[in-house]
């Protein structure tokens, strides 16, 4: 197949295409299912659910000592539509409505960030989903949207059907291979990809552009973040988009092999005082970081999970990102070494620390230089679009770009660390052959003499012993040698092909937009970096949704009254599947004391099961939650996929969040279980699930039972 393809997709590089979806497969990430899924549609679709008396009546019950957070975790379109259908739901459940909504703050990551920054900026769309008179008409809304995407994905231009047309792989090409031709799903990819320049916050314009204009808002993707743009029903709301800050990137030159090595991190003004060398004073980030652009009433700002290191709160007390510096290496090698970023503490991540000193560097051939001060992003927090915040939020295939040449490492290193723990050492291929010869000796040698010793009238008993002990003793040689040769062969070209196909992703440029510059539209420059989805960092948004709320609260504050408050938090949880599924249970343990941050301090370096890459540790309550505490908390609801847990927690302190100690925090968790794949790209995939997730949406917005565990978590 590869062969039948390379003709097509030479000048895309697509053999690295392949080779990069399967890695997304070896690590465990990204299956294409088909949808499973028998849903309680309890309401009739031609009903109207605002016939609730509830519905259009902001819900006081929730007490003067209680406030409300929305939390969603990301899932592409899964996540999107999912959040639409909770979001009716929730109208109908009394805590949103017309000119209203209860909940204090929204934080979102990934295609939850695209169902929010509409929530928030579109009354068109609130009007059409969250007031959707009935579920029937929400699975309308969602066919319009995805016919609008479904055109995106169809529509190309004469010169991309070209550089992707697969006609001239036919039985007169040398390579071609009638039973593996290339497949509709392959060139779909590459227009896509081709047409919108591989850069994928163009690609997230182009959609959200088309699909807000087909819906009756135009203007939607031309706002600005601001506190002002918001509709009158999220005025009093305010919005988190969770990104994660890239600890290092790439410059690259077009008429040169050698790249510019950018990194972040901080002056240690403490380590300066006993340095011998200057050198020794900077500390560079080796993780993935917290990054959200926030909306409230006091305007956008830009909030950092760097700040407990590198502010200094006597000079710089509400300028989150101070001190943060970017520091350079010239003749950054262009080729990829695992040796180059072993500092970074690749896959397993044994003993990993968030900062190493620059002296560890040992990429490129100066040292390191400090540039200046990390640069403002999208040329300042009150200038940043929606489209900037959506793509970088959503950005999930940013692991995977050369530009992020550590989080690129860690990623491609989970799989290089397994095919290194199977590989046998020489001396343990030589004696798995001696042990394989050994057994066919015996075999061929010994075996047959037992059965000639009946035969004592046999003249030629001793020639036939003769014959058999040579036999066995050469065919065990030769299968020895073989199996040495087999064990070893395996041992080399598993690792030397992996090795390449790194090697040869990371080479090529195509991939570098599947990250977003800081200053999008806009080239990056020394004092920028790449920002990528937030799923690295805090899938949920849980930690800076808390975190903010305090905050803008002065939670532990003498004087402050949210110190008596219990924090109501609904996390939406859009998830794929629950039952063994790693991921998707460390991605709510992480909260709690859990079996993979013992002795990580709340802010320190872990590496949680199915994670891509290390980051901080998001820890915020003190209580432990093993994989069989939250299991044994899940309600089903019955003739439905979905399920739902009420957790509790007490906080503590995680300054790398500015969560601080002592709150109480209540949380209903709702999983979606849906098994659509997040990855609904090309137009055939796009017609695939078009009606999928239609029903999807249409069967959350009709499920009574959630309404009421929603109701009853509210008000109780």
């Amino acid at each position: 197949m590869l062969c039948s393809i390379f003709p097509v997709f030479s000048s895309l590089g697509f053999i690295n295409v392949l080779f990069l979806f399967a890695i997304i497969i070896i690590i465990g990430q990204a299956q294409n299912l088909t949808i499973v899924a028998a849903q309680n549609d309890v309401i009739e679709e031609d009903d109207n659910p605002n016939n609730d008396a509830t519905t259009n009546n902001k819900n006081h019950n929730i007490g003067n000592n209680n406030v409300l957070l929305w939390s969603s975790t990301g899932g592409g379109w899964r996540a999107m539509f999912a959040d639409i259908g909770y979001a009716n739901v929730f109208q109908r459940a009394g805590i949103m409505g017309d000119n209203f909504t209860n909940f204090d703050s929204v934080a979102s990551v990934s295609g939850g960030s695209w169902f929010s920054t509409q929530l928030f900026y579109s009354e068109e769309f609130y009007n059409q989903t969250v007031l959707a008179r009935s579920p029937k008409v929400l699975e309308e809304f969602v066919l319009q949207w995805m016919g609008t995407y479904y055109n995106i994905s169809s529509n190309f231009s004469n010169e991309t059907l070209t550089k992707c047309d697969k006609s001239d792989v036919n039985s007169d090409d040398p390579n071609y291979d009638p039973d593996n031709e290339p497949s509709d799903n392959i060139f779909d990819l590459c227009t896509l990809l081709e047409e919108y320049n591989h850069d994928w916050a163009y690609f997230i314009d182009i959609m959200l552009t088309a699909a807000s204009t087909e819906y009756g808002d135009p203007n939607f993707t031309s706002l600005k973040m601001s506190p002002t743009n918001r509709h009158a029903s999220m005025q009093q709301t305010d919005l988190l988009i969770q990104a994660a800050l890239m600890p290092n990137s790439r410059i690259r030159y077009n008429e040169t092999n050698s790249t510019t090595g950018i990194y972040l991190g901080y002056d240690d003004d403490e380590a300066a005082s006993s340095a011998e060398t200057s050198s020794s004073q900077t500390k560079l980030f080796t993780v993935p970081l917290s990054f959200a652009v926030v909306v409230d009433d006091s305007g956008t700002k830009f909030v950092y999970g760097t700040d407990d290191i590198t502010n200094d709160n006597s000079k710089n007390d509400d300028l989150s990102g101070s001190g943060l510096n970017t520091y350079s290496v010239d003749n950054t090698p262009s080729r990829f070494s695992w040796q180059d970023w072993s500092p970074f503490y690749l896959s397993p991540g044994s003993n990993g620390k968030i900062t190493i000193s620059s002296n560890d560097i040992i990429i490129g051939d100066t040292p390191v230089n400090k540039v200046g001060g990390f640069r403002t992003p999208f040329n300042g927090s009150d200038q940043t679009t929606i489209i900037q915040a959506a793509s970088i939020s959503s950005a999930a295939g940013g692991p995977y770009s050369p530009l992020n040449p550590s989080v690129y490492a860690h990623t491609f290193s989970i799989g290089y660390y397994m095919i290194e723990e199977a590989r046998l050492a020489t001396v343990w291929r030589v004696l798995a052959g001696l042990a394989v010869g050994l057994f066919v000796g015996v075999i061929i040698g010994y075996l047959p003499l037992v059965f000639c010793k009946c035969r004592d009238d046999d003249e030629n008993k001793e020639t036939i012993r003769i014959i058999m002990i040579v036999s066995g003793v050469c065919c065990g040689i030769i299968v020895a040698c073989l199996t040495g040769v087999y064990v070893g062969v395996g041992s080399i070209l598993i690792p030397t092909a992996y090795d390449n196909g790194v090697e040869s992703v990371y080479e090529n440029p195509d991939f570098d937009a599947f990250a977003v510059c800081s200053q999008w539209p806009f080239p990056c420059g020394e004092q920028d970096s790449m920002i990528i989805d937030g799923w690295l960092v805090d899938n949920p948004a849980l930690v800076i949704n808390i975190g903010h709320h305090q905050q803008k609260y002065g939670f532990g504050s003498t004087n402050s009254t949210s110190n008596n408050h219990t924090l109501k938090v609904i996390i939406t949880n859009t998830n794929q599947k629950w039952d063994d599924d790693d991921w998707v249970h460390a991605q709510i343990m992480q909260y709690f004391s859990t079996y993979f941050n013992k002795d990580v301090p709340p802010g320190g370096f872990v590496w949680g099961p199915g994670f891509y890459a290390p980051y901080r540790s998001p820890q915020i309550f003190q209580e432990y939650m093993g994989t069989d505490d939250i299991d044994a908390l899940i309600e089903p609801i019955e003739g439905s996929n979905m399920t739902t847990a009420r957790l509790n927690g007490i906080t503590i302190d995680n300054p790398s969040f500015a969560v601080y100690a002592g709150q109480k925090v209540e949380i209903l968790l709702l999983n979606l279980n849906e098994d659509i794949t997040t990855l609904v790209v090309g137009k055939d995939n796009v017609q695939k699930y078009t009606q999928p997730l239609a029903d999807m949406t249409r069967h959350i917005a009709s499920n009574q039972e959630l309404v009421v565990r929603v109701r009853n978590f509210v008000e109780s």
